[in-house]
């Protein structure tokens, strides 16, 4: 089964409205703007911390698939 992706880097924008609330948007553009291509935006529950793990979600899977071949040989 092939799975589909959008391909990195991804980046991660912060913007905080007047009301306070943050929203963190992973973008797969230059990484500058909020006008790019393919993006996701997380708000609400979501930290830093997390909306940097989902940004390197093409690096993690990169890894693991290099253990994979690694196991494999």
């Amino acid at each position: 089964m092939q799975s589909s992706f959008t391909p990195g880097p991804w980046f991660i924008e912060q913007r905080t409205y007047d009301d306070g609330d943050t929203h963190f948007r992973i973008t797969a553009s230059d990484g500058h703007g909020w006008s790019g291509d393919r993006y996701m935006s997380v708000s609400g529950c979501i930290d830093e911390h997390d909306a940097r793990l989902i940004a390197a979600a093409p690096e993690l899977l990169e890894a693991c698939l290099a253990m994979i071949e690694l196991d494999d040989h």
